[in-house]
């Protein structure tokens, strides 16, 4: 099926009419019915009530012009900037292209063409009819302002079938900054909030359709627990034995892996790095290019040890996509275990700009404050990183060992006898295992104050 085909079919699956397609497509109706006859043929189905179900999965089928992973993203809409973004009307369109370059940098979400939307704002649609003429799940619209030196921009992320306020932000910049400075931080802050907000609630495993398996996978891993993580792995193996070409869920099931061996529910955690950076591997070969797929990978090598090859991936995580807050904080991690504190701080900062108390930046952050000596500034952080995921046991025990630092044995004896208690196979050869890619001195110290604080060697 080709790309118009597609449009064409995903349009009418939505509810549109053959004239409501055809004004979105600049087609004739007669030639969108053409179409629509061509892909019942294709597709073998007879109905729109059919088209409907293959395209919500309900066939288990796949058209070989649809993108492995089409069917589990978010889409989303970037209207044209409004206001004035430089010296002229021009330069703000220009914004609207490079905030709409950006955002297409992150693969787990599709972005309408910034072409389509110029010609949808004159027509003065509402969010939900934006949403039904596009296909997107999510609108985003951005105002500027130019007051005195400054400029003041403003987004706002909107559900288009609810037509509710999501997420809004306000950005001061000087007057001077640049496109890229502003695209940056947007686009940054955005990714999080939506994939965030289309992964939805909880749901029970099986009532899962297809084309969620990819997005309640994501939920679980965003939110880490050990029964989470066994029904990711199946949401993720049951999606891979239907589209075995879908890249993004390969670095799911890294992160999978890497949660289980930080938190005890992995009891081989050399293997599970292998798996991690097996299934990175696996995925980059359809997609090479996948900037959290190298940084899956990255993490993986970094683990096991290989701190230049690992700190290459990361590095081309981050060349793929500067202004991605994740692979910005993966980053720092590996910088981090290779003795560059000083590096690794600031790949955290730079994460902290693109998406403010973003969790996972609170965590690495205290791992390399830890590694310097800073107990203080470690433990502070191990607190902010609690407060979102206050079960996240190697979180804890970072944390137990900053107390030691401090002179805090109480505190310490606390956070590992609840470790212990909810995860008694995080021992102290488990740890050890896990900090393979240290220096024994590092290791060794680690060791000596979980010891202290209770707890036990196996």
């Amino acid at each position: 099926m080709s790309g118009r085909e597609r449009e064409v079919a995903e349009k009418f699956a939505a509810g549109l009419t053959y004239r409501e397609i055809g004004k979105a497509l600049f087609i004739a109706p007669a030639t969108v019915r053409t179409h629509l006859a061509t892909i019942y043929g294709k597709l073998g189905v007879r109905t729109k009530i059919g088209l409907a179900a293959y395209f919500a999965g309900a066939s288990g089928a796949r058209p070989g012009g649809l993108s492995p992973h089409q069917s589990g993203k978010p889409r989303l809409a970037v209207m044209p900037v409004k206001g004035q973004f430089g010296k002229t009307r021009t330069d703000a369109d220009a914004l609207t292209r490079a905030l709409t370059a950006e955002l297409g940098r992150f693969s787990q979400i599709g972005i309408v063409a910034a072409a389509t939307m110029f010609a949808l704002a004159k027509r003065h649609l509402t969010v939900k009819e934006i949403g039904r003429t596009t296909g997107a799940n999510y609108v985003l619209e951005v105002a500027v302002h130019s007051q005195d030196k400054a400029t003041h921009a403003f987004a706002h992320l909107v559900d288009a079938e609810e037509e509710v306020e999501v997420w809004s932000a306000r950005y001061d910049l000087a007057q001077t900054s640049s496109h890229g400075e502003l695209t940056g931080v947007i686009s940054g802050n955005l990714f999080q909030v939506l994939m965030k907000h289309a992964a939805g609630p909880p749901a029970l495993e099986e009532a899962i359709q297809h084309h969620k398996l990819y997005l309640k996978a994501f939920y679980h891993v965003e939110r880490p627990t050990a029964k989470g993580m066994v029904v990711a792995r199946r949401l993720c193996e049951r999606l891979l034995a239907a589209e075995p070409e879908h890249a993004l869920i390969r670095e799911t099931l890294a992160w999978v892996d890497f949660h289980s061996c930080f938190n005890g529910w992995s009891s081989e955690p050399i293997q599970a790095f292998r798996r991690a950076g097996d299934e990175a591997r696996a995925g980059l070969c359809c997609h090479d290019r996948e900037a959290s797929l190298h940084s899956a990978l990255g993490l993986a090598e970094t683990y096991l040890g290989n701190l230049q090859t690992g700190l290459g991936c990361l590095r081309r995580a981050i060349a793929l996509n500067p202004n991605d807050a994740e692979c910005r904080t993966w980053l720092g991690i590996g910088l981090t275990y290779a003795g560059d504190l000083e590096g690794a701080q600031a790949a955290f900062a730079r994460a902290d700009l693109l998406s403010p108390n973003y969790h996972p930046i609170f965590l690495f952050r205290g791992d390399a404050e830890y590694a310097a000596g800073n107990y203080n500034a470690a433990t502070a952080s191990f607190d902010r990183f609690l407060m979102v995921l206050p079960e996240y046991h190697w979180a804890r025990l970072l944390r137990a060992a900053s107390y030691i630092g401090m002179g805090d044995l109480k505190s310490a004896r606390n956070d590992v006898s609840f470790v212990s208690r909810e995860s008694p196979t995080l021992t102290g050869k488990h740890v050890d295992q896990l900090q393979q890619a240290r220096g024994p001195e590092f290791r060794n110290n680690l060791l000596s104050r979980l010891s202290a604080a209770g707890l036990p060697w196996k």
